[in-house]
Formats: C-alpha cells, sequence, structure tokens
C-alpha cells in the first residue's frame, strides 16, 4: 500500500523539533556543567558530539526508510530491516524499560517544577505520591479523551521554545555586554570531575536532553518528495535543536554564572527568570516550562498506551486476543493501557528507590535506558553498511561514512554512561540484552500460534 504524502519540508522540521524539544534541557544544563569540570567549552562540545552522532544516525535510518518504505517507529525497522522475531526483542526493551523509565522521570519532572511553581515545598516522598496521582491522570485523560490528548499536544507545542529562547538571548546579551566567555570557563570549585576524557560522561545526560529524535522516523513516509526533504528534515531539525540548546546552556551560566547552576540545580531556570523580570516573570517561565514539560510526558503517554496493544496485536507480546481488544466507545485497549500504567508506576518506584539510597548521584534511572536504546540502533546500521558493500547504496557518504561516524556516535553515548556510572550501566546493560533476549525467544516461540491464525 502506498502511503499517503501529505507532509512538507517545514512540518517535517517543526514535528521533529516539537518532539526532541522538551524537558531534558531545563533540569540537565547542571548535570552537564558538573561532569565537564564547570567548563563551558567541554560543555558545548558535548552537545556538538550528541547532535552530530544523531545527524548521522537520522541520515543512515532514512536510507533504510526511502529502501524499505517503512511506515512506523524504531520497532517497524527492525521487523523490515532484520527480523520480526529482532524487533520483538526491541519491544520488550522498549515496552519493559523506555517508555515506562522516560515517563516516570518526566512525570516527576512535571511534579518538581509544579512544587517550585506553587511553593508546596514537597518532600521527595511526597513528590513520588503526586507524580503517581499525575500519572493516573494521563493514562485516564488519554484513554478516555483522545481529543483532549491531542489539544496538549497542540498547545504545548507552540510554547516548548519560549523559555529556552528568552534565557538564552539575555544570558547572551549580559556575557556580550559584561563578562566574556573566558572567564566563565571553569567554576571556582576545581574536581577530579571532568578531567581527560571522563567530561564524556556528560554524553549520557545530553542524550536525554536530544531523547525523542527516533520517534520522528515515523512520519518520514508521509512527507513529501521523501528522497529530497526527509534527509534535509533530519540535518536541519538536530542542527536546530543544538543551536537552541547551546545558546541555551551558555545563556543561562551567562546570567547567573557556572556556580550558581551548578549550586541551584533543577532551580536554575526559575533564578535565571527573577533576575531577568523579577517575581512575575519569573513564575511566567516557570509556568511556560510547566506546560512543556507537561506537553513531553502526554505525548509520551499517548503513545505508550498504544505499545502493548500493536506488539500483542503481532504475537511479540502475551496477551494476543486480549491485549489488541479495543474498547468499543474509545478505541483503544484498556488492557494495554493498564499494562503501560502498571509499568510507568513500577518505575516510578524504582526512582523512589534510586533516590533514597542515593545510587546515582548527577543521573537518573532513564538516562542509562536511553543510552542502551542509542547503542542498540547499531544493528540497523550494519544493516546499511551491509547494503553498501553489495551495492544497494551507490552514495559512499549515506552507505558507509553516515552509518560509521553514527555508529561511533552510539559507542560513545554508551561509553559516556559507562564513565558516569560503570557498575549501574553494566548491570542495566546486561538486563536489557537479557529482556531483549526474552522478547526474541517469546516471538519464536509463538509460531504455531501464528501459522494457525494465517
Amino acid at each position: 500500500m502506498k502511503h499517503e504524502r501529505h507532509y512538507g519540508l517545514f512540518t517535517a522540521i517543526t514535528m521533529i523539533l516539537g518532539i526532541v524539544i522538551g524537558s531534558g534541557i531545563f533540569f540537565k544544563a547542571d548535570d552537564i556543567l558538573y561532569l565537564s569540570n564547570g567548563n563551558i567549552l567541554k560543555g558545548i562540545s558535548i552537545f556538538v558530539i550528541a547532535a552530530l552522532s544523531i545527524v548521522f544516525g537520522c541520515l543512515s535510518l532514512s536510507t533504510l526508510a526511502a529502501r524499505f518504505d517503512i511506515k512506523g517507529g524504531i520497532v517497524s525497522y527492525f521487523e523490515e530491516c532484520i527480523s520480526p522475531a529482532t524487533a520483538s526483542g526491541y519491544g520488550w526493551y522498549q515496552v519493559f524499560i523506555y517508555y515506562p523509565s522516560i515517563n516516570a522521570i518526566v512525570s516527576w519532572v512535571v511534579i518538581l517544577y509544579a512544587d517550585q511553581f506553587f511553593g508546596w515545598n514537597l518532600s521527595f516522598d511526597m513528590q513520588i505520591i503526586c507524580t503517581a496521582l499525575l500519572i493516573l491522570f494521563l493514562f485516564a485523560s488519554n484513554f478516555f479523551s483522545l481529543r483532549f490528548g491531542g489539544a496538549v499536544q497542540n498547545l504545548t507545542a507552540t510554547v516548548k521554545l519560549i523559555p529556552l529562547l528568552i534565557i538564552a538571548a539575555a544570558g547572551l546579551y549580559h556575557l556580550l555586554s559584561g563578562q566574556s566567555i573566558s572567564g566563565l570557563a571553569q567554576t571556582s570549585g576545581e574536581s577530579a570531575v571532568g578531567r581527560g576524557v571522563f567530561f564524556l560522561g556528560a554524553l549520557a545526560p545530553v542524550a536525554y536532553a536530544y531523547d525523542g529524535w527516533q520517534i520522528s522516523l515515523a512520519i518520514s513516509t508521509e512527507i513529501e518528495n521523501p528522497k529530497r526533504n526527509v534527509p534535509r528534515a533530519l540535518v536541519i531539525a538536530p542542527l536546530t535543536v543544538l543551536i537552541v540548546y547551546i545558546l541555551y546552556f551558555v545563556g543561562i551560566i551567562g546570567l547567573i554564572g557556572p556556580d550558581q547552576l551548578l549550586a541551584l540545580g533543577n532551580n536554575a531556570p526559575a533564578a535565571a527568570a527573577e533576575k531577568l523580570f523579577g517575581n512575575f516573570g519569573s513564575r511566567l517561565i516557570q509556568l511556560l516550562i510547566i506546560v512543556s514539560v507537561y506537553g513531553v510526558v502526554n505525548g509520551i503517554t499517548l503513545g505508550f498506551i498504544r505499545m502493548p496493544e500493536a506488539m500483542a496485536l503481532k504475537y511479540m507480546l502475551p496477551g494476543h486476543g486480549r491485549m489488541d481488544q479495543l474498547h468499543e466507545k474509545y478505541r483503544l485497549s484498556g488492557l494495554s493501557c493498564l499494562f503501560a500504567l502498571a509499568l510507568s508506576l513500577l518505575w516510578l518506584f524504582f526512582h523512589f528507590l534510586a533516590v533514597k539510597l542515593e545510587l546515582l548521584k548527577n543521573s537518573d534511572i532513564s538516562e542509562v535506558a536511553i543510552c542502551f536504546g542509542l547503542f542498540s540502533l547499531i544493528v540497523l546500521y550494519f544493516r546499511v553498511l551491509r547494503m553498501y558493500l553489495k551495492g544497494e547504496i551507490n552514495s559512499r557518504f549515506r552507505g558507509l561514512i553516515a552509518p560509521l561516524l553514527a555508529i561511533l556516535g552510539s559507542l560513545s553515548t554508551l561509553f559516556g554512561s559507562f564513565l558516569l556510572n560503570a557498575i549501574y550501566t553494566l548491570i542495566f546493560t546486561i538486563f536489557c540484552l537479557v529482556l531483549c533476549s526474552l522478547g526474541y525467544f517469546y516471538y519464536h516461540s509463538q509460531g504455531k500460534k501464528r501459522a494457525l491464525i494465517k
């Protein structure tokens, strides 16, 4: 079946920007500066390394999309380009680890910023309880009202850039009119963190800030003139995100200074806004950030509730015939929604334990999940290399250089995660691989049932 082409280049770019730009940059800037030992230039270089790996990853996967005319997310890429069993394994990682861990962390960030905005002064335990209630609301609102979920996405997409650009512009003006960047190149406190290659540990939080670019590949078959516009969109959009993030990173440091950014942590955006506009302006910026982050978690929830249903339908997840039954009125699977909800709450509990036991300093449970996801894409990059070696791709840049640089970028991100939390990353990576293997073998175990249906 031929897919309808109804998105132009500009729409494709803005959709990718709307997916990628969200919560990460607001509460990861201090982690990036800390891991860079307070050195702005090192921090900027981390943004550049991560962006380039994403650009080449996008180009490599868009080559597969054009070749196989793939419709859908990354699971569809594995299904079409590798095998359905491999897609099942990757799908288990997404359902059991990626989506619920991201959902839990970003929901908590919404509560974190709401706590600052309303002055509740919640304890961490109360933050977790409020986060659980928010997750319940998100799943209920997206299940019972498709129109409401879509309206939230449209609203939040329009406000994402406002606080970023305001702080970036004001901070840059402050730097240019007063203090030079060289004067901010180092915090007053020296530490071993960030010295040598250890500043590459900042690739993990940067990967979080860039996360979501893979989702944009789902629209590649619906873009007009895809051979021309898809590669353009997948280069222009990440580079635009790179520019915005660097401007924000330098801007907020220019406004409040590196030491204050490290000291304030997640409260830094509010402090920067208060310095600019006073109490009223600070609260306005805080509100815009809350709306932006809420839009991110709403979008994650919107996609997650459909994931178990889609996989069960293909015998990639237990529950075929039950998980994929749609509610007559709401046109969604109630069991799929409840399954995704339970996993999100479970990972929220894991986040609670990680913080209480102080297991992950300057990190969280979702970062390694994201790094593993980037690492797993290497399988697809090798598929592009094989196509080039077989003569199926004529362009040396698209068939050889781009996938090689994408592989290097994925390995660098996972290496950065190991530098940050070696033991946790090792255990978590092994856990992800075991889970992917279970998904792989589960699909094979359902061969007879699939044959009977056919």
